[in-house]
């Protein structure tokens, strides 16, 4: 499954606030958090990656947003992936380096 950039981005702040403060963040949280004016545009990405299975919510009920073990997954394969690629570009340049 693949996120558009944004819709990674509000992933991101659902998880992190989700951490800090060790419940679900509500619309206005994020929006905050993301220098959204406007609690519309969360909703509809919202909404996008509930269809992609990466959130859930219960209707009508407040602060009970949460990422599923799927937008988990995403996230820290995200990660892992940008690390690895890191890493792998510090050796390879390391590598360079040692054969010049």
């Amino acid at each position: 499954m693949e996120l558009t950039f944004t819709q990674h981005r509000v992933l991101r702040a659902l998880a992190v606030l989700t951490i800090k403060r060790n419940f679900p963040p509500s619309s206005r949280d994020v929006c905050d958090a993301l220098g959204l004016a406007s609690t519309n545009a969360f909703v509809e990405h919202a909404r996008a990656l509930r269809k992609k299975g990466a959130i859930k919510w219960l209707e009508r009920k407040a602060r009970t947003i949460h990422l599923t073990k799927e937008g988990w997954e995403l996230l820290i394969g995200d990660s892992l992936t940008k690390k690895v690629s890191d890493m792998n570009n510090e050796v390879l340049e390391h590598l360079r380096f040692i054969d010049e």
